[in-house]
């Protein structure tokens, strides 16, 4: 792998305005290699090949030789007529061989006559004939040794005319001058590298530096309080690298809230938080090393590249002022790092070392996803397939002539479809992940997976194929041909298929990625706890999520009603006479109001907090609207409905090109309108597609309006407005993830602030 795309691959993305602009360099040599080229020309590669053409000089035809130099006419014809040998017949053409300075060319009048460089020399040809000295020709010795030298022949001269048969060639002094400055600009540029890394490196040192300070004095309270567990005995965090100095605790000014320390934190809490703040403290001093190292090896290259480019050898030379740097000796961190497995093992792991360094490091080994590419590919051929083949019968029962089939197959193909539409928008989300991950957006960080279990893109997708699976078997055994002539069966294979997708979510055992099935179910509790629990990136984008499943939420209380009345006037169960069906599709905006009030609650910053708050308070009036409108079937619900509506299909459109994607407001890009000044996609043009779908599809409600004959129970309709809007989410979530990596990239922010247990108070000085 070339080592450009490996930089590119393995820099950390918010510091990458901080690396070594390496592809600027290879272009910067370059550029130096092609003024070298120009100072040292050959004759097949002539300094200034654009030269070589007839020009006119003061009214005068002039040639070029094939160094560039201009040679006059009447200099051609004077060494045209003093040959360079005798035994020449007068009017022959000379010699192209070398005269002098001046490199002879055939004129215009010869260009018919074959080159004499293709001749033999005329002892070749006859041996004994006299060699004769003619126009002042020096005369060429009959030795053998002599045959083919070139000898001068006595320059003539008049008094009226001198004329210069030997001259000084003119060497022109701009590609040195070129070469020069290019050479200087390279090593300017160079310095300003340098001197761009090593700042950015010892401010990150220093801090953390601090924060090594804070942690042993965390530590140090946590043992005197006897909250600590079972630490080596004698042990104490100030043995390790000096003495603990105490420093306020760092303030979180990178966060929406505000986390507060208490005194009065439990014991368990407060190892809990420590484990974790060493953990991504750990990390941040990971991502420090290989910034170091990554940027050492891109300085070896590139001035390897430039030795290789001008012939020379300064590699070393310049390389000692890089490992005179602090990055370049990079010894600090690797001390840190000794230091935190050192504490974390005589903390939290009992003293085994080993045990804490798996703990604390990050996951560097490359694993094959050739096992999950081929398992989600069978999983979505065969699902997709046996689904089709059980929708298409499906529909056919719609059509069937018993009354009782037909409402039934009804409510199973609209149970069916809440279940499609909440694997598809996981199928999304996988999707996403693949263009974030090609376009280096570091969503493992934003949604602050575990950096040691955290799963790529392609076993992410195992579990929503496996869905779709379970769903395509699903439906085509429950509609197929004798599928539904047994009734006590055809109806009970929606619990089939929620049972078994319950079993896959909540298998207890060790398997099927259990670390993600966890950290999914306790996001939803979380989610479910709004307004009860700090609010975080995930939290308030798996509430976004929810917002786009309000027909599958609104099919919870339809799976509900249809068994509890055991599929008998199911017409109870329609959206026409259900308000608990209104009130679940309400549910999600109430989940994200309560959040904004939770973050308002702890930011104390009304900004954006409380409009984002009367942003989803008109989502719930939309869709309690919506609902009052299906259950009373009057006009002036209707028109409230198209209020409603209207009001928050413009709020929500404005919201999202303003504050979820920073489009069209804030420092404007200096090249593409109304686009911010940070992109996180090359491909600009999706910017402005999905300007444009967005805010159409925000009003897809439309429909309700223009098809409102079957208002009562339009569940096809329903579905294809609920599957548009999980499209639009889909698109949503690209440049909402995509507008958080380019804020995290600003602030340089690549590790997350953790609540420390204690309060620090400043009480003297020490060295860390």
């Amino acid at each position: 792998m070339k080592f450009a795309k490996q930089l590119n691959q393995d820099a950390i993305p918010e510091w990458k305005a901080k690396f070594l602009d390496y592809r600027l360099g290879k272009r910067k040599v370059k550029a130096i290699e092609k003024a070298y080229q120009r100072t040292h020309p050959t004759p097949r590669t002539p300094a200034f090949p654009r030269l070589i053409r007839s020009s006119t000089t003061h009214g005068r035809s002039s040639d070029w030789n094939s160094q560039g130099q201009a040679v006059q006419a009447d200099e051609v014809e004077e060494a045209e007529s003093s040959p360079l040998r005798n035994g020449r017949a007068p009017g022959s053409q000379t010699s192209s061989s070398s005269y002098g300075s001046i490199h002879q060319i055939p004129s215009h009048r010869s260009a018919l006559n074959p080159p004499s460089s293709l001749q033999l020399p005329d002892p070749a040809l006859s041996p004994s004939a006299p060699f004769e000295a003619r126009n002042g020709a020096t005369t060429v010795s009959g030795d053998a040794y002599e045959i083919g030298k070139t000898h001068s022949p006595t320059p003539r001269t008049t008094l009226m005319k001198p004329r210069r048969t030997f001259s000084t060639p003119h060497v022109p002094l701009e590609p040195f001058n070129d070469a020069s400055a290019r050479q200087a600009e390279f090593f300017l540029w160079l310095d300003s590298e340098l001197k761009k890394i090593e700042s950015f490196y010892v401010e990150k040192e220093t801090e953390a530096l601090k924060t090594l300070g804070d942690v042993k004095q965390q530590l140090k309270i946590m043992r005197e309080r006897g909250d600590a567990g079972r630490p080596h005995r004698n042990f104490r965090p100030d043995d390790i690298g000096g003495v603990a100095r105490s420093t306020p605790t760092v303030a979180y000014k990178n966060r929406d809230f505000d986390r507060r320390n208490k005194d009065d934190v439990s014991p368990n809490t407060a190892r809990k938080q420590l484990k974790l703040a060493m953990q991504e403290y750990y990390r941040t001093l990971e991502l420090l090393r290989s910034y170091a190292f990554l940027n050492q090896t891109a300085f070896r290259k590139l001035n390897k590249k430039y030795d290789k480019a001008i012939n020379a050898d300064i590699r070393l030379g310049y390389m000692s002022e890089v490992s005179n740097a602090r990055f370049g000796r990079n010894q600090e961190i690797d001390t840190l790092i000794e230091q935190v497995e050192k504490l974390y093992a005589e903390y939290f792991e009992g003293g085994n070392k080993k045990h804490a360094a798996s703990k604390l490091r990050s996951k560097t080994t490359k694993h094959s996803y050739t096992g999950s590419v081929f398992r989600n590919g069978i999983y979505l051929a065969a699902g997709t397939m046996a689904g089709l083949l059980g929708l298409v019968d499906g529909i056919k029962l719609l059509e069937h002539e018993s009354d009782a089939l037909r409402n039934e197959a009804s409510f199973l193909l609209q149970l069916y479809g809440g279940y499609f539409l909440c694997d598809f928008l996981v199928l999304l989300f996988v999707l996403v992940c693949r263009i974030w991950d090609r376009s280096h957006i570091n969503y493992v960080f934003i949604f602050e997976f575990d950096t040691r279990h955290y799963l790529n893109w392609r076993q992410l997708g195992e579990l929503p194929s496996l869905f779709m699976l379970f769903l395509g078997m699903t439906l085509w055994l429950n509609f197929q041909q004798f599928g539904h002539e047994y009734r006590e069966l055809f109806i009970w294979w929606p619990v089939v298929l929620i049972g078994a997708t319950g079993a896959v979510l909540f298998f207890p055992y060790k398997g099927f990625y259990h670390r993600s099935r966890r950290w999914w179910l306790y996001s939803i509790l979380r989610l479910m706890a709004a307004g009860f629990v700090q609010v975080e990136f995930r939290d308030f984008f798996l509430g976004d999520m929810f917002c786009s499943l309000t027909y599958a939420m609104g099919n919870i209380e339809v799976f509900f009603c249809v068994y509890a009345k055991k599929w008998n006037n199911t017409d109870q169960c329609k959206s026409s006479n259900s308000i608990i069906l209104g009130f679940l599709t309400c549910l999600p905006g109430i989940w994200r109001a309560l959040q904004c009030l939770k973050r308002y609650r702890d930011a104390k910053d009304w900004r954006p907090h409380i409009p984002n708050f009367f942003k989803y308070l008109a989502t719930c009036m939309f869709y309690m609207s919506l609902s009052l409108w299906r259950i009373h079937n009057r006009t002036h619900f209707k028109v409230l409905f198209i209020l409603f509506a209207t009001i928050n299909s413009i709020y929500v459109s404005v919201w999202d090109l303003l504050m979820d994607w920073s489009l069209i407001r804030g420092p404007r890009h200096p090249k593409y309108p109304l686009l911010r000044e940070k992109l996180g996609y090359k491909q600009v043009w999706m910017y402005y597609v999905a300007m444009i779908i967005d805010p159409i599809i925000r009003f897809n409600w439309v429909l309700y309006i223009i098809v409102s004959a079957e208002l009562q129970h339009s569940a096809i309709l329903s579905f294809f407005i609920a599957f548009s809007e999980v499209c639009r989410r889909g698109m949503w979530a690209i440049f909402r993830v995509e507008n958080e990596h380019c804020t995290n990239v600003g602030k340089f922010r690549a590790s997350r602030d953790i609540e420390l247990p204690y309060e620090l108070t400043l009480e003297g000085s020490g060295t860390a």
